[in-house]
């Protein structure tokens, strides 16, 4: 019974541990993401990291990256830029790609 019980508790601590560390791999992934977005917008320093804040909150909406996409979408075409969901979807992957390769 302590047995089932001490293995129950591994299980759920590792089940934590995974959890956070996919949330924080996702967090890392939108502020690169965000970065690459403020940089095309010409934002820098400060500002950069602020607009890169802004997308990571953004992605918390609702599940999936189009709430995200959304948001960047809409600022590119407010500073009269064009974005297509493909460059958008890229990158987001060489994000991702890049947050994972950080751990």
């Amino acid at each position: 019974m302590v047995a089932d019980k001490t293995k129950s508790h591994t299980h759920e601590r590792e089940h934590a541990h995974r959890q956070e560390a996919d949330f924080k791999r996702l967090a890392r992934r939108n502020k690169l993401f965000g970065l690459w977005a403020a940089k095309e917008l010409g934002y820098d320093g400060e500002a950069a990291d602020a607009y890169a804040r802004d997308v990571i909150y953004s992605d918390l909406d609702e599940p999936g990256e189009d709430d995200m996409f959304r948001k960047v979408t809409a600022d590119f075409e407010r500073h009269g830029k064009k974005v297509s969901r493909d460059t958008l979807m890229q990158k987001l992957a060489e994000s991702m790609h890049k947050a994972e390769a950080e751990k």
